[in-house]
């Protein structure tokens, strides 16, 4: 617990995407490691911390610091200890505005409210950056299922428009995962057949073993 307090706001929050996003633990996390009244301890430090640094006369009292801390612990149970600090940093920064002759409770749990929607939007910002990169690095990395029957030294098959047994086989071959690839491998396999075909592995079986039990009924 050492490793987070107050101080540590200043240390941690010069990255503050890594505090938002990173692998830090939670309030929920501590009170299971620590006991349900760790946070609460964990919070009052900070909360007094932020009282004395405010240059208003009238503090925060002992009551009002052990209410609040339960409150913001109840409410923000799944918060990480980093994110709290990153937002004690910005309200010591000013960036949600100031006190006037008493430190107000309600403008720390209004602040909170407001860093809240800046939480989401980093980490949502966060997710659809990591989402570009996996796709481009999925590009970059694509194998198609031709090229992988190559490597292995199997015969490769043609890309037909019509119904044929090899493109049959290759469906099968997929949908049962012949080859013993990854998920990730095998997923490549799929959206190259689907690309070459028109249609996913599972709807070209479907449609070859219609044909032919259509052929046969004809017979």
């Amino acid at each position: 617990m050492k490793a987070v307090s107050p101080r540590a706001q200043l240390v941690v929050s010069k990255n503050r995407l890594d505090c938002i996003v990173g692998d830090y633990p939670t309030l929920n996390n501590i009170a299971a490691a620590y006991g349900r009244t760790a946070p609460i301890q964990w919070l009052i430090a900070q909360l007094v911390n932020l009282s004395e640094f405010c240059g208003v006369k009238d503090k925060l009292t002992g009551d009002q610091v052990e209410e609040l801390s339960w409150l913001i612990a109840g409410e923000y149970s799944y918060y990480k200890v980093s994110q709290f600090l990153v937002f004690f940093h910005n309200f010591k920064m000013g960036k949600y505005g100031k006190f006037y002759g008493a430190v107000d409770p309600l403008v720390i749990t209004t602040a909170l409210k407001e860093f809240d929607k800046e939480r989401i939007r980093a980490i949502s910002q966060w997710e659809e950056e990591q989402e570009r990169i996996r796709r481009e690095e999925d590009r970059k990395s694509a194998i198609k299922f031709d090229e992988y029957l190559k490597l292995v030294g199997l015969p490769q098959s043609k890309k037909k428009t019509e119904m044929s047994e090899s493109v049959f086989g290759e469906a099968k071959s997929i949908i049962l995962n012949l080859f013993q690839t990854s998920k990730d491998v095998l997923e490549k396999f799929r959206n190259s057949f689907k690309k070459n075909y028109g249609v996913t592995p599972e709807e070209y079986v479907e449609h070859y073993n219609s044909k032919s039990n259509e052929e046969t009924s004809n017979s």
